[in-house]
């Protein structure tokens, strides 16, 4: 499953729990692929970053995928500071570009060429 997410609040305080509503439940999230669309955002907020590392870090567990798309090289300057970036997978992360869909469509292409697990389930644990 690929769920995309286009956050159209602030991803301060209350915008990041609004934006967090919106993810898939991570306790039964298999195999799913989650790509929020940053695009436009010029900032976002220490509790946003933390609450995506701690939503990627409970992702991963479940064999599930974080991908970035359309961000602006200030916020990639901002998350750059904290460990998500590394956490998320530079390969994983799509910077805004002047067309309006190119990141997108790059996100898209990569997260139809990953590899199911379908080894495991979370049934079968």
């Amino acid at each position: 499953m690929i769920v995309f997410l286009q956050p159209i609040n602030s991803l301060f305080f209350a915008g990041t729990a609004e934006f967090k509503e919106h993810l898939p439940d991570v306790d039964e999230a298999y195999n799913s692929i989650v790509i929020p669309r940053l695009r436009d955002r010029a900032e976002v907020s220490s509790t946003f970053i933390r609450a995506g590392q701690l939503s990627t870090n409970k992702l991963q567990e479940g064999h599930n995928l974080l991908i970035l798309v359309g961000i602006s090289t200030h916020v990639l300057e901002q998350m750059g500071k904290t460990a998500i970036l590394d956490l998320i997978g530079r390969e994983n992360e799509y910077l805004a570009e002047p067309k309006f869909t190119t990141s997108l469509i790059k996100a898209l292409v990569a997260a139809n060429q990953w590899p199911i697990d379908s080894t495991t389930s979370p049934e079968g644990e």
